[in-house]
Parts: structure tokens; C-alpha cells; sequence
């Protein structure tokens, strides 16, 4: 039954290519005019975005802590849940109490899915994890389509999804995920809870800032970038959730504060 899901999923997604294909042929885009096309956000930056951008740079622990205040005043209203962490087994113990407490929202899988990331993986959630029975999956950044179907399915049927973020912005608290090998949206979009772990130095004043760092990134703004203000699990539309379609219910954003060997004017 897995395989036969898989290759359907698999089918949908040659069928999808071909699509966006006729929609180029439309436009008279060609596939390599795609990909040369110049950054949105090529030229240089005006007086104010670069200052913006040295704001980040230069940025204190002080400020830090500063941000972080912002940040859970304003996720409150959002039923966002900010909480600062001093270490990773401090995160990674606030997971476990998460899996434990919370039942699952749809059938009775109680599985995990995470990314393949740095921060995620020093988490060490197989070991975690052990003492629930839990089956995890964890993203491949050199996955198969049909790897990355079955990934899907598992976030789709899971308690709790576990990435990190590129960014955080703490005068709207929101996330700002670019999507990559490796990094599913599917891990932040599709189940029950979503836990995101990021270091303090990693929030940002406003969107301004946000757009100084893309602008002298190489990345840019090429990938498929996601923004995430709190759990959009309202059933606003006709007053009925659609499981896949309105995200998690809980959104847990844990700031990892762990500032060893670094020296601030702070008192």
C-alpha cells in the first residue's frame, strides 16, 4: 500500500513539472532563462538598509535580550511559545516532555519527523526518543522523489515536526525558513506540533534586517522561502479543518542563549 502511494505521489509530481512546463512555453520562458535570471534583490543597498545591516552585525547580548523580550511579548497574542533555553539537553528534554503530554491529533501515530540540520541533529532525538518506542525520520538531503513522498506521508501522520530556522523576527514573531535539501517544509507544515530550535544571535530586529541579509546572501531569495506567524490551526475557513491544509496546532520556538567564551558589556 506504502508503494503504491509512493508511486502515485511520485506520478503527481512528473504531472505537476510537465504543468509549470506548459507555463513557461506560455511565457516564453525557457528552463535556463529560469535559472539565470538576476536575483530580485541585486544592486546595491541604500543608506538605511545597510545600516541595518551593521545593526546586525554589531548586535550586543544586551540587544539580544532585548530582542527576545519583543519577541515573546508579541508571539503571546499569536499563541506562539517562546522559551529560552541555556543548553540543547534543556531543548531536548522540553521535546520529550512535549511527546509525553500531548496525544495525536489524527488516527494514533505518535511518530516525530526533523530535518537534517546541525542544531536539530545535536539534539540527539533517536536517543530521545528511545524511551518512548517512537519511530523518527529524518530528512535526507540526497533523497529519492520517492524518499521524499514517503518523508511527506510521515510528517503528514506525525505528533511533532523538529527543524531550525534561518531567521526570527521579533517585532512580528515570525520565522523565516528557507526550504532546502535536507529541510522539508513538510516537517513545519504538516503535524501536530511544531517545535523550531535557533540560536538568540539568529533574531532580528524587523524585516528590514531580513532584507539587508538576503541582499548580501548568495542565496538570496532563490529558494522557496516560508514565513511563520504562530499556528494557523484556526478553522477559519467554513469552520472546518482540513488536515494537510491548516498547519500545526502548537508552535514551540526554543532560543538556544548558551553564550560561552562570549564577552558583552552586559553587567
Amino acid at each position: 500500500m506504502e508503494a503504491d502511494a509512493a508511486e502515485s505521489e511520485i506520478i503527481a509530481m512528473a504531472q505537476q513539472e510537465i504543468f509549470i512546463g506548459r507555463i513557461r512555453k506560455a511565457l516564453g520562458i525557457t528552463l535556463d532563462d529560469a535559472k539565470k535570471r538576476s536575483d530580485i534583490l541585486a544592486g546595491p543597498l541604500t543608506r538605511e538598509y545597510q545600516a541595518a545591516l551593521e545593526a546586525v552585525r554589531s548586535r550586543t547580548l544586551r540587544e539580544q535580550d532585548a530582542l527576545i523580550k519583543t519577541l515573546k511579548e508579541k508571539g503571546t497574542p499569536l499563541n506562539i511559545r517562546v522559551s529560552e533555553m541555556p543548553d540543547l539537553r534543556s531543548v531536548s528534554d522540553a521535546i520529550a516532555a512535549l511527546i509525553s503530554e500531548r496525544e495525536p491529533e489524527w488516527g494514533d501515530r505518535r511518530g516525530v519527523v526533523a530535518w537534517k540540520h546541525p542544531l536539530v541533529e545535536a539534539l540527539n532525538l533517536p536517543s530521545v526518543l528511545a524511551s518512548f518506542s517512537l519511530p523518527i525520520r529524518i530528512a535526507d538531503p540526497a533523497s529519492s522523489d520517492e524518499n521524499r513522498m514517503l518523508f511527506r506521508k510521515d510528517a503528514g501522520e506525525a505528533l511533532l515536526g523538529v527543524t531550525s530556522a534561518d531567521y526570527c523576527i521579533a517585532e512580528s514573531a515570525t520565522l523565516v525558513i528557507k526550504s532546502r535539501p535536507g529541510h522539508p517544509r513538510s516537517a513545519s507544515l504538516l503535524p501536530t506540533i511544531h517545535a523550531a530550535v535557533v540560536r538568540s544571535d539568529q533574531i532580528l530586529k524587523n524585516t528590514r534586517e531580513l532584507y539587508a541579509l538576503f541582499s548580501t546572501s548568495e542565496e538570496g531569495l532563490r529558494n522557496s522561502t516560508i514565513l511563520i506567524t504562530g499556528p494557523s490551526k484556526t478553522a477559519d475557513i467554513e469552520a472546518t479543518l482540513v488536515h494537510g491544509a491548516h498547519g500545526p496546532r502548537e508552535l514551540h520556538l526554543f532560543i538556544l542563549t548558551d553564550r560561552t567564551g562570549r564577552q558583552d558589556e552586559r553587567k
